[in-house]
């Protein structure tokens, strides 16, 4: 794999679960059902839930992935929105206002840094946690919510994946239902579509040595998450794909990324122009930079991506009614080292002079 070339960033290229020797916690995690997407795994589990009481309203974060936002309502009807400061991580959830038991929240553990203290059962409204980026952080093992779910290709290099589980202080006593059988011209479309489209772009982003190979494999890649934001069911994991899932599932994707966080945060020079997002002792999603101004998130954004370094933005188009309004993410993770970091901080600090 070239670096030099498909730069820092971006999803991930193919990777032998073999390479990550290491192993995680997981004793946090006893029922669980795996699942293509996020989004599948929250679909399935509120339709669920609807099988055994009546749904009032679905009560999502107002600052929340646009994609995933607009996804749930082609689906539902009954969305409503609740104000959070997601940089914040002291604050917590409002729940003097949300007392209706017929009501659905879903808490987000913004970046793995939010832990929210969650009343019992009898006095509030049923609890999902999305843990999509806070996959193996302290609030994902430690969760007190009655279901959680995750996205799992943010964390693990999978082609696809997504989770549902109970947590084991859970009290709820609504079972995970297993799949009804899909459509099987809907499921080999799907499959077509989506899994084998994304495995074949991480396969070309390994392999990549040229500028063409790179277009490639982008457009393929962009290709099937159009397709995913226009599908709507949810398919069944084929046996086959629940074993790659599975053998990704546990590893330890933490020790790495805290040691990469430890090594940036000691680099990058104090700055006005933006705060870095972050709690002690505790990995982050990756390097969190969270701005006041828009022009100055897209200049240090031109910047790094002049110097192959990718940031995004979780999440576009939000509105949010705080001092900051902006989160650029720099990835961290187990593909990158401290030679990684001292490129990507150095930088940030060589913008930084600039603009002073």
């Amino acid at each position: 794999m070239n670096i030099g070339l498909i730069g820092y960033g971006s999803f991930f290229h193919e990777i032998d679960h073999q390479d990550l020797s290491n192993e995680a916690d997981k004793g946090f995690l006893n029922q669980y059902q795996l699942y293509y997407t996020g989004r599948h795994a929250i679909r399935h589990l509120i339709d669920t839930i609807a099988l055994t009481k009546k749904i009032d309203t679905i009560w999502l974060p107002k600052y929340y992935c646009q994609h995933v936002t607009h996804w749930l309502k082609q689906v539902y009807h009954n969305i409503e929105f609740y104000h959070i400061d997601p940089f914040d991580p002291k604050k917590s959830f409002d729940w003097k206002n949300h007392t209706n038991t017929n009501d659905v929240i879903i808490l987000n553990n913004f970046w793995g840094l939010y832990s929210y203290e969650i009343p019992s059962a009898e006095k509030r409204p049923i609890v999902i946690e999305d843990h999509s980026h806070g996959w193996l952080s302290n609030g994902c093992k430690n969760s007190t919510a009655d279901f959680c779910f995750s996205s799992l290709r943010k964390t693990l290099p999978v082609p696809l994946g997504g989770i549902v589980w109970i947590p084991e202080k859970s009290n709820t006593n609504i079972k995970i239902n297993d799949f009804t059988e899909s459509n099987i011209v809907q499921q080999e479309e799907f499959i077509t579509n989506s899994w084998e489209q994304m495995t074949r772009a991480m396969h070309l982003k390994r392999k990549c040595e040229s500028l063409n190979q790179k277009e490639q494999y982008l457009r393929i890649y962009n290709t099937a998450e159009q397709y995913l934001h226009e599908q709507h069911e949810v398919i069944p994991v084929k046996k086959e794909h629940n074993k790659f899932i599975n053998n990704f599932l546990f590893k330890d994707y933490t020790t790495g990324k805290k040691k990469n966080l430890l090594y940036i945060y000691e680099k990058i020079e104090i700055t006005p122009f933006f705060k870095i997002i972050k709690k002690e002792s505790q990995a982050s999603f990756g390097l969190q930079l969270g701005f006041k101004s828009r022009s100055i998130f897209d200049d240090l954004k031109t910047f790094l991506v002049s110097k192959s370094i990718y940031p995004s933005e979780l999440w576009p188009n939000n509105t949010i009614e705080c001092e900051f309004k902006y989160l650029m993410n720099i990835h961290v993770d187990f593909r990158y080292t401290s030679n990684d970091m001292e490129y990507i901080s150095t930088n940030i600090n060589e913008w930084l002079l600039n603009e002073v």
